[in-house]
């Protein structure tokens, strides 16, 4: 545990970060693609249906399906469900008409379900901080690493939109966070391992390739000797191992529900019955792109030059690279050398992680870099090393001053190019403007009643539970 003075800094840094991402946020029909989630949930709290007849305009007539004469979301319908609550809270204030006070919004709905890429972008950071002092890292490196990826790579654009990216990633590092900090594959640890199965039936009911993310979990859990397959006979290994494949059936069984139900399959892509997608009708067809290619759209885009020199060209679809967008990331190439040094099966299983969506993703038809967005936190995670070995490289008094500082002052330029690139893109792209960078500002009330709101309902908690501890 850090010292009291830590902890409150490490607070008061998460709740700024989280105040960011809500006044850099963007109302959740900026796009197609967040419309079609919030087409979604809003039939699903308005009507009680997965019909979005009455909602289609939020997909501007691109990312929906059509079967049977109705109309419905062609995303996975995880990010919807979840967003329900907050939505369900917007109704509330629209209903008594304390919206009026609150919101520019007519629907303050479209506000309060903002609140879940926010709070899903604040706990990821939180996650890769417990991950980085876990691996043992001093404050300062791992509030250092946790700030620079919160402003310096994707999150912070992903954070500010109903996308279902934000959600996805923090549900896998959170799987991630429980698993490598698990000592025991057993009954006495039984609560983390049924909470790591959830995790990723729910990550794979929120973007669906994220069920392939199972079998590097179970490669981790064998090489780590967190679990031994002759400990299958017993029972203090055989029961959670079952609860565990029980309980993510259970959860995995509301996506093939949903399927059932809307479109009379199990097993399909969300997107099957787009009629503006014809690539998207089967698995075999979405995912038969030139990989290399996809490969280079992802990291560099050296296919589209004009978009990595020319910031304005990065329109819409037509994005740079993961390394031109964050240039802060091309120290992972040489930090997951320190990486594989110090935490080998961790640094291994980041790695199993970040190739198969990379082969996913890549093999893709359309290759967008915001595809990889579940595994940034690991690819980000090598640079974390790089950091530490400045702090150390500083504080070797043999170094002369120019070596002390080398590394980092790189570090220093890298990062300031990644957060001015952005900054840039979340303002520039999907018809934001640089003139108006923090237009939640004006959303500011929303924010102090949801907050005030979970307060109370946290305080009232307590003070339950303290009443209980003393009868």
């Amino acid at each position: 545990m850090f010292p009291k003075t830590h902890r409150k800094i490490l607070i008061i840094s998460l709740l700024s970060i989280n105040f960011i991402y809500f006044i850099s946020s963007s109302y959740p029909v900026m796009t197609s693609n967040d419309g079609s989630h919030f087409a979604l949930v809003s039939a699903l709290v308005e009507d009680g249906s997965f019909k979005i007849n009455k909602y289609i305009d939020y997909t501007y007539f691109v990312d929906f399906n059509l079967k049977d004469g109705n109309y419905y979301s062609d995303r996975p319908p995880g990010t919807a469900l979840l967003s329900i609550p907050f939505y369900a809270f917007g109704k509330f204030y629209r209903e008594t008409g304390l919206d009026r006070y609150l919101s520019y919004q007519i629907n303050i709905s479209k506000v309060f379900v903002i609140f879940l890429p926010n709070i899903a972008g604040t706990i990821a950071i939180l996650l890769l901080f417990r991950l980085y002092t876990f691996l043992k890292f001093s404050f300062s490196t791992s509030m250092l690493s946790c700030f620079l990826f919160a402003f310096s790579t994707l999150s912070w654009f992903e954070s500010t939109r109903l996308f279902s990216h934000s959600v996805s990633m923090v549900t896998i590092l959170c799987a991630v966070f429980l698993v490598v900090t698990l000592n025991r594959f057993n009954y006495d640890n039984i609560k983390p391992i049924i909470a790591v199965s959830a995790l990723l039936a729910v990550a794979s009911i929120i973007e669906i390739q994220n069920i392939l993310f199972v079998f590097p979990f179970i490669i981790y859990i064998l090489l780590s000797k967190k679990f031994n397959v002759k400990d299958v006979l017993d029972r203090n290994s055989l029961i959670p191992l079952v609860l565990a494949i029980l309980l993510f059936a259970a959860v995995y069984s509301i996506l093939l529900a949903y399927n059932f139900i809307v479109f009379d399959e199990l097993t399909i892509k969300s997107n099957k019955y787009n009629p503006v997608f014809p690539e998207e009708s089967s698995f075999f067809t979405s995912l038969s792109g030139n990989f290399f290619v996809g490969v280079d759209r992802l990291f560099l885009n050296f296919s589209n030059k004009e978009v990595i020199f020319d910031w304005s060209k990065g329109i819409k679809n037509q994005a740079p690279g993961l390394l031109i967008i964050s240039p802060i990331l091309i120290l992972s190439l040489i930090g997951f050398n320190y990486f594989f040094k110090s935490c080998k099966n961790e640094a291994l299983f980041f790695l199993i992680l970040i190739c198969i969506e990379v082969i996913i993703v890549a093999s893709h038809k359309t290759v967008l870099t915001r595809h990889v967005f579940t595994i940034l936190p690991f690819l980000f995670f090598p640079v974390a090393f790089i950091i530490r070995k400045s702090f150390e490289q500083m504080n070797n008094a043999k170094n002369v001053f120019l070596h002390r500082y080398s590394l980092l002052s790189i570090i220093l330029i890298l990062s300031c190019l990644s957060i001015a690139r952005v900054f840039y893109i979340m303002n520039s792209y999907w018809t934001r403007s640089l003139s108006y960078p923090f237009r939640f500002i004006q959303e500011i009330p929303s924010y102090i009643v949801f907050y005030g709101f979970i307060f109370l309902i946290c305080y009232l908690f307590k003070r339950l539970m303290d009443l209980k501890s003393l009868r």
